[in-house]
């Protein structure tokens, strides 16, 4: 459960945080009950109080507070601690307006980031190869005549003279499947294998793509691939500009230019540390 709080101009951080988790407890938003709870506070760094009793009071309540200063010089000493980091989310609830009913509903999964591109497991392998195979009208043919030869009063030919043709198109058939999901099964490997930067404890932890959940924040180097869809918060270059090429997705090696938004221009690695509580 995510919350986004606005202060409607008063900048009193410590009214929003204590008016946020007290919304968590209202039933009719339809959050789930074992939800994770996200509290974030857009600040300029002034505020009229000092929000760390209401953070505090917040966290004891098992919510998690996240920071984000639109004036990166001039962030507020006392909201340095409540700097967090994201973590995994499972439904996301905005609200962006002090009106009441002003409310719009962002659900957010928790799934792994996981590739399974596998057709079959052990245990669905065998009836859903059959599936597969008795949907096409020619075996479905053969499968009645092969039948139908069983009963010697209706068929003058041999009983086993359309069925081991089908059974031997069949036993085909699936070591051919069988070997296509064995080298599904090595490439997901593979690539779920794929290293990436995860900010973690205020530092960046090499971990595999396959633990990449929504909301983490990833640090991607040059000529490094992406391993999810990515919201570009810094870059390196200036004006924080980065060039990526799409090759995969499109086929288009020109390189695209993609820009940090106007008011994130001016964070760097630094700005993405800070104190973490629980």
């Amino acid at each position: 459960m995510f919350r986004m709080e606005s202060t409607g101009g008063t900048t009193r951080t410590g009214e929003a945080i204590q008016h946020a988790a007290k919304e968590f407890g209202n039933r009719k938003h339809g959050a789930r009950k074992n939800a994770r709870k996200f509290i974030v506070v857009f600040t300029d760094g002034y505020s009229q109080e000092d929000p760390t009793a209401a953070a505090e009071a917040a966290r004891a309540e098992g919510i998690t507070i996240l920071t984000v200063s639109v004036e990166d010089d001039r962030l507020h000493p006392n909201l340095e601690e409540l700097v967090l980091i994201t973590g995994r989310k499972d439904v996301a609830y905005m609200s962006t307006s002090d009106r009441e009913g002003d409310y719009r509903y962002i659900f957010i999964p928790n799934d792994d980031q996981q590739q399974n591109t596998c057709k079959y497991s052990p245990v669905s392998f065998l009836p859903r190869f059959l599936y597969e195979q008795f949907r096409k009208c020619s075996n479905i043919f053969f499968l009645i005549i092969a039948l139908l030869q069983q009963i010697p009063d209706v068929s003058p030919t041999g009983r086993y003279t359309t069925a081991v043709p089908l059974l031997l198109i069949l036993s085909v058939s699936a070591v051919k499947e069988i070997f296509e999901d064995i080298k599904r099964r090595a490439s997901d490997r593979k690539v779920n294998s794929f290293r990436a930067f995860i900010l973690e404890n205020n530092e960046f932890q090499s971990r595999e793509w396959q633990e990449v959940r929504v909301g983490d924040v990833l640090r991607v180097d040059s000529d490094q691939l992406f391993p999810a869809d990515l919201l570009l918060l810094s870059s390196s270059e200036p004006q924080g500009m980065c060039y990526i090429e799409t090759s995969n997705l499109d086929g288009e090696t020109n390189l695209k230019i993609k820009q940090v938004t106007l008011e994130r221009i001016r964070t760097g690695s630094s700005n993405f540390g800070g104190k973490i509580s629980s």
